[in-house]
């Protein structure tokens, strides 16, 4: 349970962009109304006009939460390529470069 009021306004954020993230997975952007993103929560839909000014506006912090989660994908697997040791870059693009295939 949220002890602040910016935690419980962050938590209930979250949880708007969430029932919006399950709804996109079934409907087109231009299908999903406020009144059924607040069917999805616990809110009314002129209560998540508190938190958004607009469905455009949930969807963007949908969207940036998902590019937030992107580069620790990348990282992972960043981590296993082996890198030449003279220029850092992953071994095989390495010899690409050297032998002129790389274009």
């Amino acid at each position: 349970m949220p002890n602040s009021s910016a935690e419980l306004s962050n938590a209930r954020k979250k949880e708007i962009v969430a029932a919006c993230r399950k709804l996109y997975k079934t409907m087109r952007y231009r299908e999903i109304t406020l009144g059924e993103i607040a069917e999805e929560t616990s809110f009314t839909r002129p209560s998540i006009y508190n938190y958004f000014e607009t469905k455009e506006e949930i969807f963007l912090a949908l969207s940036k939460r998902s590019t937030r989660s992107t580069p620790r994908i990348w990282t992972g697997s960043v981590r296993k390529t082996r890198r030449s040791r003279s220029t850092g870059w992953p071994a095989r693009w390495h010899g690409r470069w050297k032998s002129g295939s790389c274009s």
